[in-house]
């Protein structure tokens, strides 16, 4: 198939370069490099990403359930404003 596209002059020279070097025509290197880059895997990791854990510290109160951290803190958060009312009285 023919097809025009840009190819930048660096580029071009280098392809030139190396087929006139391999003794073959401009559309072979081409064609291998198009080829190459879309059969290869793309480069990166070849496990999944695993995040890392952390200690938090020992626990404060065996009842504290952490897993609860937002309701937690909205009572907490509660308490105080109450307690900014009482002496605000």
């Amino acid at each position: 198939m023919r097809t025009t596209i840009d190819i930048e002059d660096d580029l071009m020279r280098r392809i030139r370069e190396r087929a006139h070097r391999a003794g073959v025509p401009i559309k072979r290197i081409v064609n291998r490099a198009l080829r190459k880059s879309l059969t290869e895997k793309p480069a990166g990791r070849t496990r999944p990403y695993k995040s890392p854990s952390f200690s938090m510290g020992p626990i404060v109160s065996p009842q504290l359930n952490i897993d609860k951290a937002l309701a937690i803190a909205d009572t907490l958060e509660q308490d105080a404003a109450g307690r900014e009312m009482e002496v605000g009285k």
